[in-house]
């Protein structure tokens, strides 16, 4: 919790300290702050049928990574049409799957749900397809899945006496990210996917996310 009050405090204060955005041609050498929300679509992938479990899998790996999420992002433009931007993101969703461990003979065991968070350097070269508004072409490598820690177990047998085995282990994985956007002065719309080959899921080789997102620009903070 301490770490989401840190999250929220430092988005107040980027907010309060933000200006009024410049116009396109004069943006170059600023550096922009914004929010949005995202919408990651059910994943598609393809099943490793060489390989075996990677790792201890009491999760779905469709809801784990679909659904909403809130982000801001930092995009610094290093001249008026490539910008260097960073983005973090936040949202509550699914740990774990409940676990078989219920000692009565009847009974249900909830899931784990947590604070997810996932961050992306990338950038963006933008086009002036339209009078007023440009498209976005959009680059990014992403750390996601951060925050969805967990323990697994795994018993031995030595001489017919079980030992137990505990390991710390997570489902966070690097991606690239391709999107293509339509920006029209502060509002800007996204569509783009989350690719993948390398996760800690079970069977899993190929992994695509793909999502939709709307963000605002505040304003600059230089």
């Amino acid at each position: 919790m301490k770490k989401t009050y840190v999250l929220l405090l430092g988005f107040i204060s980027l907010t309060l300290f933000a200006k009024n955005t410049q116009a396109d041609d004069q943006r170059n050498g600023s550096l922009f702050f914004s929010v949005g929300t995202q919408y990651r679509i059910t994943p598609i992938s393809t099943s490793d049928s060489k390989g075996g479990p990677t790792t201890f899998n009491h999760v779905n790996t469709d809801i784990q990574n679909s659904g909403p999420a809130l982000f801001y992002t930092l995009d610094y433009y290093i001249t008026k049409n490539l910008s260097l931007g960073f983005s973090h993101s936040m949202r509550y969703d699914l740990i774990t799957m409940g676990r078989p461990e219920i000692q009565s003979d009847t009974g249900v065991q909830s899931a784990d749900y947590g604070l997810i968070f996932g961050y992306t350097v990338y950038l963006d070269y933008h086009i002036k397809a339209f009078k007023n508004a440009e498209l976005v072409v959009h680059l990014g490598k992403s750390r996601l899945n951060i925050g969805t820690d967990f323990t697994s177990k795994q018993t031995f047998y030595v001489n017919n006496t079980a030992v137990p085995s505990y390991s710390q282990e997570d489902f966070a994985y690097f991606a690239w990210d391709f999107a293509l956007g339509y920006k029209k002065k502060k509002f800007n719309f996204t569509i783009g996917a989350y690719t993948t080959s390398v996760t800690n899921y079970a069977y899993i080789d190929d992994f695509i996310v793909p999502y939709f997102s709307f963000k605002y620009n505040l304003g600059t903070l230089f």
